[in-house]
């Protein structure tokens, strides 16, 4: 099993910028809704990027839409970021056990 330190995680701005991404489609649309400006919402995205190692992001024109791998995962909880697209049924035990381990103290310590 990788060990992540906090460095090796995304960011919480660059996750709440890829989720806004996913429903308004533009980074302009983002950007107003974050209260963030249209060229610190892109660099976020970038970022996020560089950091999974692929691109999870289509750009068209103005448009920007996740690509089909991004958009077809389950939710960014389930992702292990050692490995950004691995599904939950390609998770061993133990990976699983971390995960879900870190979500219920991560809920019990923010609620």
């Amino acid at each position: 099993m990788v060990q992540l330190t906090r460095s090796d995680l995304p960011s919480m701005a660059s996750l709440r910028a890829i989720e806004a991404l996913d429903r308004l489609k533009t980074a302009s649309a983002v950007a107003k809704e974050l209260s963030q400006t249209q060229s610190a919402v892109s660099r976020q995205l970038q970022l996020l990027e560089q950091q999974l190692g692929q691109d999870i992001i289509t750009r068209r024109n103005n448009r920007l839409e996740l690509t089909p791998k991004a958009k077809d995962a389950p939710d960014l909880s389930s992702y292990d970021w050692a490995d950004p697209f691995m599904l939950e049924d390609q998770m061993t035990e133990d990976e699983r056990l971390t995960r879900d381990s870190a979500r219920a103290f991560a809920q019990e310590k923010l609620q």
